[in-house]
């Protein structure tokens, strides 16, 4: 990212949260697929409360000794992470540039205050800083040697571990994608997510509306290859719109088709970052069925530690910038998700 000459500048706390903070954490895209905790001072308790089971019996009359039931309360933490973007760029980029006469004259040249190129600079900021935000949190991975990815385990890595969890509250049911797509794998896997991948209580939360699939470009492509070889395919609007996609204007442009009434949402990205990542066991097709109320992010909108900053150095002639805030990920229920994947 570029970052423009001439140019100090320091926003903390409060002021951040207006500047970074605010637009990152409202886009729209992550609030509608996230719940967005920004109170989140140390850590947060997901406390999940299980029901009460096992208390009615038959009245046997007077002195009946009580039972005892089975409630199960379960905790998952939100622990937001310190993380920050620091970027320079050569001070001479712009020189000779029609972005140069944006800039003051005088003795003020070096104040970005009231002029066009410091909404430039705050844009090219949060859309730098939402790429790498969006990718940390599905893909983030505390043991990577990757220090844009060890901040914080993201949405993968904890559904992995879920799966493999032995506690019923924070156990994922996992189903099996094929590793080479044949016809209809896709509209496959989306019915075990639906059927055997999931148990009642998800079963019961999809029937809200509130859920969606979320899943890889190239399986959402084997779902679309699937409708269009459909027998009378085309030959009513539902069907067309479709197959040309529906873009939902809370969620931005995003490609989507429906199945059993559900959203179908195409990441590319994940695309994308699987193949970069790579491994013996990529997993690189993979569908989730995602209620956007289990899935939080926690940040602090109000810590100290928060900051943007932008300053020139003349040192270096480098030009400076800075962005500090807090983060994490966590799903609050296991058995409210359900995921399929590939090995390979």
């Amino acid at each position: 990212m570029a970052v423009l000459s001439g140019v100090n500048m320091t926003y903390n706390g409060n002021q951040t949260a207006d500047l970074i903070l605010k637009p990152l954490f409202k886009n729209p895209l992550l609030n509608a697929l996230f719940t967005i905790r920004e109170d989140v001072q140390f850590q947060e308790p997901l406390n999940v409360l299980g029901p009460l089971t096992g208390i009615l019996q038959k009245y046997t009359g007077c002195a009946q000794l009580p039972t005892t039931g089975n409630a199960v309360i379960t905790q998952r933490f939100l622990v937001p992470q310190k993380m920050q973007a620091h970027v320079q760029q050569c001070a001479d980029i712009f020189d000779r540039t029609i972005f140069e006469k944006a800039k003051k004259s005088g003795y003020e040249e070096n104040d970005l205050q009231g002029t066009t190129l410091a909404k430039i600079l705050e844009a090219l900021a949060v859309e730098g800083l939402t790429l790498d935000l969006f990718r940390l949190i599905f893909f983030g991975d505390k043991s990577s040697a990757d220090t844009t990815m060890n901040i914080i385990d993201g949405v993968w890595k904890k559904t992995f571990a879920g799966v493999a969890d032995a506690n019923p509250a924070n156990a994922i049911i996992r189903t099996t994608i094929p590793d080479v797509l044949a016809a209809n794998s896709a509209r496959d896997a989306f019915k075990k997510l639906l059927t055997t991948g999931s148990p009642n209580i998800l079963k019961q939360a999809v029937r809200t509306g509130k859920a969606m699939i979320l899943t890889t470009g190239a399986l959402f492509d084997n779902y679309l290859e699937s409708k269009e070889s459909a027998n009378n395919a085309g030959v009513d609007q539902a069907y067309l719109n479709e197959i040309n996609g529906m873009v939902k204007d809370t969620m931005g442009p995003v490609e989507a088709l429906m199945y059993r009434g559900i959203p179908v949402m195409a990441m590319r990205d994940w695309d994308t970052e699987i193949a970069a990542i790579g491994g013996a066991t990529p997993n690189t097709h993979r569908a989730i069925l995602w209620l956007p109320g289990n899935h939080y992010i926690g940040t602090d909108k109000y810590s100290s530690f928060n900051e943007f900053k932008a300053w020139y150095s003349d040192d270096f002639d480098l030009n400076n910038l800075r962005a500090r805030f807090r983060a994490d990920y966590n799903y609050a229920i296991g058995q409210f998700t359900a995921v399929a994947y590939s090995n390979l």
